[in-house]
């Protein structure tokens, strides 16, 4: 089959509209008029797009495979752990625990240890969480906790737990609602660690509380978990961190999930005609920069934090913020924001993002940043799929620009991606 390049393709639709309206002309001309001649232009002139299929180019070599994959299947050490490769299961959701503590529920995460991963994130299952009251678990819950690890440890794998707050007005909360959430966090973590589990994910992205207490755009308090200081920003999160390393000591790792670079893709603000400029306008000055961000994880590991897990931060589009590859499904509107505008990667995300490969690794200059700062290991999200690319993976990897990807959609896709790559099959 001959394979036809972005370029070639939008070359080819513009030709073949040519010639549609050029027939579309011949249709309706009369008897009389002299009909005239219609020809297809062999070759498009280089400036025959719109002007939006200019802005962010696309590479077309990415993907090579020349390379072998030696840093990515070379060891890793995540605080406690030990992995001998640097692709872990990150927590997104799979809708498997909706029925409830299911077989489906248990083969959907031992399917992942099977097919090779060792460092397993499960999702946020409130019926595996240990009571609020104190009356710890049920014999039905603790069992099936309990072989969901043991079930998965036969094939070398260590789950973690996501732990994803969702909070009911952060910043109408009292300081005494806000730490019975951080012990409430300390808690499930003990259960979680009851149960097998290695290690325990804070969630401090997206739209839950973490993230609306790092970030400027949703924080308003004034008060020692305000925005007056990144200290104060960063509060609720290394409290949380400290209250669970003293509950489940220094070897249980506690990783946190931030977003790493953040941009108002709603830049409108949902305005109504009754909207003052001012309320368009300022939330985009709101967002959180690369330095905050880096700033923010140095206090995340100064109270004990084991790794960051990095993701991407759009503040209105959440499924952009893991999968980036969102913003180049439009043929020549590469850098769609989904809100009717375009992105211009040489400016928008400070300029940082890697905006020539389709969304592949595009966070990768970003968490190169943090991972320079940092003495904690950097994982990495956001369309992260070294089958895809191998060349381009290996590369980051050797270049010291992440320690570890974080990756579902590849596993679901084939649980047995991380064996297949091993062994060069899925390349």
């Amino acid at each position: 089959m001959v394979k036809i390049s972005r370029r070639d393709f939008l070359k080819g639709s513009g030709a073949t509209a040519l010639s549609l309206m050029a027939a579309g002309l011949v249709g309706c001309s009369t008897e009389k008029e002299k009909t005239p001649e219609v020809t297809t232009p062999t070759t498009a002139p280089e400036n025959d797009k719109i002007a939006a299929a200019y802005l962010n180019p696309q590479r077309e070599d990415y993907r090579t495979n020349t390379k072998e994959l030696k840093t990515l299947f070379s060891p890793l050490t995540v605080g406690s752990l030990q992995l001998s490769h640097r692709m872990v299961k990150s927590a997104a959701g799979s809708a498997t625990y909706l029925a409830g503590l299911t077989d489906e529920l248990l083969q959907y995460y031992v399917n992942f240890a099977k097919g090779g991963v060792e460092m397993i994130y499960v999702e946020g299952i409130a019926a595996l969480e240990i009571p609020a009251d104190g009356s710890g678990y049920d014999a039905e819950t603790l069992a099936f906790g309990q072989k969901l690890v043991a079930e998965c440890a036969k094939y070398g794998a260590s789950l973690g737990y996501q732990w994803a707050q969702f909070g009911a007005g952060e910043n109408e909360m009292t300081v005494e609602q806000i730490q019975t959430i951080e012990d409430r966090g300390a808690q499930i973590a003990k259960g979680m660690q009851q149960l097998g589990f290695k290690a325990f994910e804070i969630n401090a992205a997206g739209f839950n509380m973490g993230e609306h207490f790092l970030s400027r755009f949703y924080n308003v308090r004034t008060d020692e978990y305000g925005c007056t200081s990144l200290e104060n920003r960063a509060r609720f999160v290394t409290e949380c961190i400290t209250k669970i390393k003293e509950a489940c000591g220094s070897n249980f790792n506690v990783q946190i999930l931030i977003d790493a670079i953040e941009e108002n893709d709603n830049v409108a603000n949902n305005p109504t005609l009754m909207t003052l400029d001012n309320a368009v306008t300022t939330p985009r000055t709101k967002i959180t920069t690369v330095e905050e961000g880096i700033a923010l994880a140095k206090l995340f590991e100064a109270a004990g934090a084991d790794s960051m897990h990095l993701r991407l931060g759009p503040l209105g589009h959440h499924v952009a913020q893991f999968g980036s590859d969102l913003y180049f499904i439009l043929n020549g509107i590469e850098g769609a924001s989904g809100f009717g505008t375009q992105y211009d990667f040489k400016k928008h995300w400070q300029g940082q993002l890697i905006g020539d490969t389709q969304g592949a690794g595009m966070l990768l200059n970003v968490a190169a940043r943090y991972k320079a700062a940092l003495s904690i290991p950097c994982g990495v999200v956001t369309y992260m799929d070294p089958a895809h690319a191998p060349d381009f993976f290996e590369q980051a990897l050797e270049d010291g620009k992440a320690d570890f990807f974080l990756m579902t959609r590849p596993l679901t896709v084939d649980t047995e991606y991380v064996n297949k790559l091993r062994g060069g099959t899925d390349r």
